[in-house]
């Protein structure tokens, strides 16, 4: 499965939040429309975009910054 680096200061290491529930919350909406077949827009791709780069910043995960970047091309084209 792998591990995924967490950065934690001290007020997240005693709320203990669950990371993969604050990832759902991010990412539910597109995940859910896309197992649906329904059209995602861009304003959600923006969202889940600007919601991946702060997650990664206040939790220090990399990881999501490379999901973010993968989705950037999409918001970039004209279509």
């Amino acid at each position: 499965m792998g591990t995924v680096k967490v950065n934690y200061d001290n007020l997240l290491c005693a709320m203990k939040p669950d990371l993969s529930e604050e990832f759902s919350n991010i990412a539910e909406e597109v995940v859910l429309a896309v197992e649906f077949g329904i059209e995602v827009t861009k304003e959600q791709l923006q969202t889940l975009y600007d919601n991946l780069c702060a997650f990664a910043k206040e939790y220090g995960i990399k990881d999501a910054n490379k999901i973010a970047e993968k989705i950037k091309p999409m918001l970039e084209s004209n279509d």
